[in-house]
């Protein structure tokens, strides 16, 4: 199975922008995806992606770089750049998942990350014009990446 999983707060600003991107991806026609939201911590994430051969996370980032800037983290990227997975808002976020997913031998087989830069993490529900398009940016490319039957390499 071929999972799609947008990470993220409706209620903290740009936080929704994983959430924003799943939206994106469900109004498209991706034949042999599945398409979800999780608004819960990293444990969240280990039970949804839980026997998924093919997982793609999206999630907001905080790294400093200009708003909307979309960054990708894949395979053997993504065990060896542990710190910018880091960038993440949530206490028991994305890095501890699959840290704590590779140990426990539950980690997918192939994990791709997308990472949207974000300005504002206030308490609200607006995101910002650069974030929103990099949820546009992102959406695209891993409905390209969807396109391609699974199993070849991204």
């Amino acid at each position: 199975m071929r999972l799609v999983i947008g990470i993220g707060s409706p209620y903290r600003s740009d936080d929704a922008a994983g959430l924003r991107t799943a939206d994106i991806l469900s109004g498209m026609s991706l034949a042999g995806a599945v398409v979800r939201k999780e608004e819960r911590d990293g444990f969240a994430m280990m039970d949804a992606w839980e026997g998924a051969g093919e997982v793609i996370l999206i999630d907001a980032m905080s790294s400093g770089l200009p708003p909307g800037t979309v960054r990708k983290f894949y395979g053997e990227q993504i065990r060896s750049d542990r710190r910018a997975l880091r960038c993440s808002i949530h206490g028991f976020g994305l890095a501890e998942a699959v840290e704590l997913s590779e140990l426990m031998g539950t980690l997918p087989r192939r994990l791709s990350i997308f990472g949207i830069e974000g300005t504002s993490f206030e308490t609200g529900t607006r995101i910002s014009a650069a974030v929103l398009k990099g949820c546009g940016e992102a959406a695209n490319e891993i409905a390209g990446i969807l396109r391609i039957p699974a199993g070849n390499p991204v």
